[in-house]
């Protein structure tokens, strides 16, 4: 949900697509019936976004470590640069998404 939810990852106005979102969260629920507990299910929603949390601190773990995270040399003057981006598209996507989940 974090990645199909998403408009664009290192957009700093990343913004969250819950018909997107939905239609996958749908797609994947018809099709997996019995797999995860009606509790569970209702948990998708605050695990996408602990996920999109999750994911900025570790791209900012990588801004200043500069060492994990692979970077577009076309785009980016650096690693730092494609990951400081990185985390604040996910922060965003997350500031989306907590109005939309």
């Amino acid at each position: 949900m974090r990645s199909w939810g998403g408009q664009k990852e290192d957009n700093a106005e990343n913004t969250f697509d819950s018909e997107i979102a939905n239609a996958f969260l749908q797609g994947y629920l018809d099709n997996s019936k019995g797999l995860l507990s009606e509790r569970e299910q209702s948990l998708i929603p605050q695990a996408a976004k602990l996920i999109m949390l999750g994911l900025a601190t570790r791209f900012l773990n990588d801004y200043i470590e500069d060492s994990y995270f692979g970077w577009d040399e076309t785009r980016y003057e650096s690693r730092k640069a494609h990951n400081k981006a990185r985390a604040l598209g996910q922060i965003s996507l997350y500031q989306s998404a907590i109005k939309s989940l």
